[in-house]
């Protein structure tokens, strides 16, 4: 039995994203509401303003939007959904998938020793490779949004063609 498996980072929005950025249009809407109240001068008031589009921009430039809820091991036989907060595992078995559409937009690559120059085509280390992973079994429809990081495409694609030649339906649009 071959145990070569391929991991996935299993991905999900973060609802803390959504309330900060709520509680800083707030912020600078009282900036813009106590300014014309209460009067304040022309650069008090340009510098409360600048220092809140200035949090809004950290806010949008610094701040991930999905956060790692656990990972997906794509094995020869079977696929796993593991959940870091429950530590609780979902297994499918092939023979109970009927299709499987996966789409990898680039390798997120963590190590900054890894990153290759600009012009180098090999490695894509962009932060925002999100990817998605669909499986759709006699019951029901799983979309998962996944994250690849640096992983071997040679075993991927032998895992994918063994799901073909297994009868399952597979979609794979795949950019390194």
């Amino acid at each position: 039995m071959n145990r070569d498996f391929i991991v996935f980072e299993h991905l999900q929005l973060s609802q803390a994203r959504v309330v900060l950025l709520l509680l800083l249009v707030l912020l600078l809407l009282l900036v813009i509401l106590a300014g014309s109240l209460f009067h304040f001068s022309t650069n008090t008031f340009a510098g409360l303003v600048f220092c809140c589009v200035g949090l809004l921009l950290v806010y949008g430039l610094g701040f991930s939007r999905y956060r790692i809820s656990g990972y997906i091991r794509l094995y020869f036989d079977t696929i796993e959904v593991i959940e870091k907060s429950c530590d609780q595992v979902s297994s499918f078995q092939i023979s109970k998938i009927k299709s499987i559409n996966l789409k990898i937009n680039g390798v997120y690559n963590a190590d900054p020793v890894m990153i290759r120059p600009f012009f180098s085509g090999e490695h894509n280390s962009s932060k925002k490779a999100i990817s998605k992973l669909v499986l759709i079994t006699e019951g029901e429809k799983n979309v998962l949004k996944i994250r690849a990081k640096s992983m071997n495409f040679c075993l991927l694609e032998e895992i994918l063609d063994r799901y073909k030649a297994s009868g399952i339906i597979v979609k794979a649009t795949i950019f390194k």
